[in-house]
């Protein structure tokens, strides 16, 4: 079967699919959400076709007119794979903030990788642990939003039959695929350590704990300690004695990523 080339922008990501291939399936494989289920109905899959062509139908151009886009752009739900494109993904537009404040450390041997489970984006920090550094970086878009755009959708997915399963492998590969990018970018670093942090429901999703109890008052979990892994239970590619933490939750809806900010920033020592 004829493949064909597609290219994500701004993000660079390039890949062959076979000819015929729904884009909503490339897609879905990097995060990018379908709030309507694939129908066409909210245009937040649009794409703007930057080279190549992809076909319009009758009903395509419908939508796009209701959404007020021109032809130089598509709707990802309604297009399929029969030529190579460049493509500009509306939703890479997505802004990560960050903080470049400074705070002291306890120099150590080795490199360790911080890890921000965020409900939409990702993002994956290599750190010389002896000077405190940020050596590199690697971010994503959560592929879980391909189930639910929000925290409350993904515990409704969850709860179905293979749910949990799906979104913890999701999320596994996606952290994985970040992990050996880093290690690509710094290759002969000796990685000691890796940390995650998140909302109380990307670390249950993460773990493969019931999220049932997230789902309904009064939002009662018993599985908010930290909880440890072998790179092997993760098919992540590593040393055996790295060692693997996804932070304690404080509370139901109060998570580890609060928890590491408390922690950082000092505010618990403070009497105010």
């Amino acid at each position: 079967m004829k493949q064909y080339t597609v290219r994500f922008e701004p993000v660079g990501k390039t890949f062959l699919v076979p000819e015929g291939t729904p884009l909503h399936d490339v897609m879905n494989e990097y995060g990018i959400e379908f709030l309507c289920g694939g129908t066409g109905k909210c245009g937040k899959c649009k794409v703007k076709l930057l080279q190549g062509t992809i076909e319009l139908t009758d009903l395509h151009r419908q939508l796009l007119r209701h959404h007020g886009l021109d032809e130089s752009w598509r709707l990802a739900c309604m297009s399929r794979i029969t030529a190579d494109v460049v493509l500009e993904v509306h939703q890479y537009e997505t802004f990560v903030l960050a903080d470049h404040s400074s705070f002291a450390i306890t120099p150590r041997e080795g490199h360790g990788i911080a890890i921000d489970v965020g409900t939409t984006t990702l993002v994956a920090q290599m750190i010389d642990l002896s000077t405190g550094h940020v050596v590199a970086v690697q971010t994503a878009l959560n592929p879980q939003a391909s189930c639910g755009a929000d925290i409350m959708s993904r515990i409704s997915w969850a709860m179905r039959p293979g749910g949990l399963s799906h979104l913890s492998s999701l999320i596994r590969q996606q952290l994985g695929n970040m992990i050996a990018g880093l290690q690509k970018e710094k290759p002969g670093t000796k990685l000691i350590r890796i940390v995650m942090v998140g909302n109380t429901v990307m670390h249950h999703l993460f773990c493969g704990l019931d999220v049932t109890p997230l789902s309904a008052y009064p939002f009662h979990t018993p599985f908010l300690e930290a909880r440890y892994f072998s790179p092997g239970e993760l098919a992540w590619p590593l040393p055996d004695e790295v060692s693997i933490c996804f932070m304690p939750a404080i509370g139901s809806f109060v998570g580890s990523d609060i928890l590491a900010g408390i922690m950082a920033s000092g505010m618990y020592k403070s009497p105010s």
